[in-house]
């Protein structure tokens, strides 16, 4: 139910249910951003929460547990047409990472986000213009390398993206 955090109850035998009491969830609103800080609609945003070892990016779980031993999960929405979300929590305590991505864009992330049994607002998440190559893999004789990888890396030497497929001896990387 809409204003509600989700919820989900096992049952083991055959019987009756009995009464569920659902939890008022809380909010957690911002705006994607582009590169020149101009909103972006139509972004896919998730927040999920931080996992046991207070870890983000790569380590977020969609189900782990909060310090109740309740559920916590991932909730998901999109940007509107003014870059505004609004996505729904259970109403939990912990930190939160959110994530936004659009097609032409690299990924963004606003990680540690402090749930405290109160909503967030003002979240800001921004966005940079990604870019694609395009070429043949070809080895020092002039012929065509297939199979190779091929990863982007920023001045700063961060891996950026993680797209990347070769067909024949053509690569794309993203």
């Amino acid at each position: 139910a809409r204003g509600y955090a989700a919820m989900q109850e096992s049952i083991v035998a055959p019987g009756e249910l009995g009464d569920l009491a659902l939890e008022p969830a809380l909010r957690l609103a911002g705006v994607v951003l582009g590169p020149r800080g101009e909103p972006l609609a139509g972004a896919r945003v998730r927040a999920a929460p931080e996992d046991a070892r207070g870890g983000g990016g790569d380590r977020m779980r969609f189900l782990n547990r909060d310090e109740n031993g309740g559920a916590r999960r991932a909730a998901t929405g999109f940007s509107d047409d003014d870059g505004h979300f609004d996505l729904e929590l259970p109403a939990t305590s912990g930190n939160w990472n959110v994530t936004a991505t659009l097609s032409g864009f690299i990924e963004g992330q606003v990680t540690g986000i402090a749930v405290n049994g109160v909503s967030v607002a003002g979240v800001k998440i921004q966005l940079s213009l990604g870019a694609s190559i395009v070429g043949r893999i070809l080895g020092v004789d002039g012929l065509a390398i297939a199979g190779a990888e091929i990863a982007l890396e920023s001045g700063g030497g961060r891996t950026r993206g993680g797209t990347s497929s070769v067909a024949g001896d053509r690569a794309t990387a993203m």
